[in-house]
C-alpha cells in the first residue's frame, strides 16, 4: 500500500468519524429540537390568529400544532433559501477554481434557483386564481434541468463560472421565447406568466449576486457569520408578518371569500338579524339569503370566512357583522 493510499484511507475514516459524531449530536439534541419546533409552532398559531383574525377557533392541541407548524415551516423554507446565498458565497469564492466535483458551486446555484421557484410558484398561485399548474410545473422542471446540466458540465469539463452561467441564461431565454411563441396560439395568460417569471428570475439573481459582490469585504474578516445570524432571527419575523395571511388563505384556513354557502334551512334562525332574508329585495353586493326556499337548503350569498377551523366557521358579512356557524350544517361552498 502506497503512502497516498494510506492518506486516502485515513481521510475516509476521519470523514466517517466526523459524520458519526454529527449524527450523535443530532440524536442527543433531538428532544430539544422537537420541543423548540412545537413551541415555535404554537407561538405562530396564537400570534397569527390574535393579530390577523382576532378570533381563536376551538381546536385540540394537536390541531393547534398542525396549523402553527404549517405557518412555521412555510416561513422557514423562505428564510432558509434567502440566507443560503449569503452563507454559501464564501465557499464559492474560496473554491472558485476547483470545479472537479462542483460541490460548492452547485450548492450556490441551488441556493439561487430553487427559492425563485418557490417564490414565483407562491406569488403566481395567489395572484391568479386559475389552473396554471402546467406552466408552473414546466417552470420547476426547467429549473431542475438547468441545475442538473450545470452540475454535469462542471463535473465533466470543468467549465468556469461565466460559461456555466451563460449556458443557464441561454436555456432560460430559449424557454421564454418558446412559451411566448406558443402563447400566440393559445391565450395571453401564458405570456403574462412568462413575463412575470422572467422578470422575477433576472431580478432575484442579479440582486443576490450584486449584493454579495458589493459586500465581498465582509467575508474577509468573517463578519458574514454575524449577519447570517441576525438574518436568521429577522427574516422569519418579517416574512411571517408579510406572508402569513396569504399562506393561511392559500391553504383555505382564513379569509376565504365565498360566492355562497349552502346550509341547512333549520339553522336560518341562528343567522344575524341584519342579514337580508329575501333575495328579491336585497342588493346583490350585500350578504343575503332567501328564506322562502322549500328544499330544506338555503344559500347564504356574499360571505367571508374569517376562520374555517374547528367545529364552527367564523363568518363575516359584507356589512362587517361577524358570527359563528356550525360547520356540520354547511352542505357545500362556492368560492368567488
Amino acid at each position: 500500500m502506497s503512502y497516498q493510499d494510506i492518506l486516502d484511507e485515513r481521510k475516509r475514516r476521519a470523514s466517517k468519524t466526523y459524520q458519526k459524531s454529527h449524527i450523535e449530536i443530532l440524536l442527543k439534541f433531538h428532544p430539544l429540537i422537537l420541543t423548540g419546533v412545537s413551541l415555535t409552532s404554537m407561538i405562530c398559531y396564537f400570534v397569527y390568529f390574535s393579530l390577523f383574525v382576532g378570533y381563536f377557533p376551538v381546536l385540540s392541541n394537536s390541531d393547534i400544532f398542525h396549523v402553527g407548524a404549517l405557518l412555521f415551516f412555510v416561513v422557514a423554507i423562505f428564510t432558509i433559501f434567502i440566507i443560503l446565498p449569503i452563507m454559501l458565497y464564501p465557499g464559492h469564492i474560496r473554491y472558485s477554481l476547483r470545479y472537479k466535483n462542483g460541490k460548492y458551486f452547485s450548492l450556490f446555484l441551488l441556493s439561487l434557483s430553487f427559492p425563485l421557484a418557490l417564490l414565483t410558484t407562491f406569488i403566481i398561485s395567489i395572484a391568479f386564481y386559475i389552473d396554471a399548474k402546467g406552466v408552473l410545473f414546466t417552470f420547476m422542471v426547467f429549473l431542475a434541468l438547468s441545475y442538473l446540466l450545470s452540475c454535469i458540465t462542471i463535473w465533466i469539463k470543468g467549465k468556469i463560472l461565466e460559461r456555466v452561467f451563460a449556458l443557464c441564461m441561454i436555456m432560460w431565454l430559449a424557454y421564454i421565447f418558446i412559451l411566448i411563441f406558443l402563447s400566440n396560439f393559445q391565450t395571453n395568460l401564458i405570456s403574462i406568466l412568462v413575463v412575470n417569471l422572467f422578470f422575477i428570475y433576472i431580478t432575484y439573481i442579479f440582486f443576490c449576486l450584486g449584493i454579495l459582490c458589493f459586500c465581498e469585504g465582509i467575508y474577509k474578516d468573517g463578519t458574514h457569520k454575524e449577519i447570517s445570524l441576525i438574518l436568521m432571527f429577522l427574516c422569519p419575523i418579517v416574512i411571517f408578518f408579510y406572508l402569513a395571511d396569504d399562506i393561511a388563505k392559500k391553504f383555505e384556513i382564513t379569509n376565504m371569500e365565498y360566492k355562497y354557502l349552502s346550509i341547512e334551512k333549520s339553522i336560518a334562525g341562528a343567522l344575524p338579524e341584519k342579514i337580508c332574508k329575501n333575495g328579491i329585495y336585497c342588493d346583490d353586493s350585500k350578504t343575503y339569503y332567501d328564506e322562502n326556499e322549500t328544499n330544506g337548503v338555503i344559500k347564504l350569498y356574499n360571505v367571508k370566512a374569517l376562520s374555517t377551523l374547528g367545529k364552527f366557521y367564523y363568518l363575516q358579512t359584507k356589512d362587517g357583522v361577524k358570527f359563528e356557524l356550525d360547520a356540520s350544517k354547511i352542505i357545500s361552498r362556492a368560492k368567488e
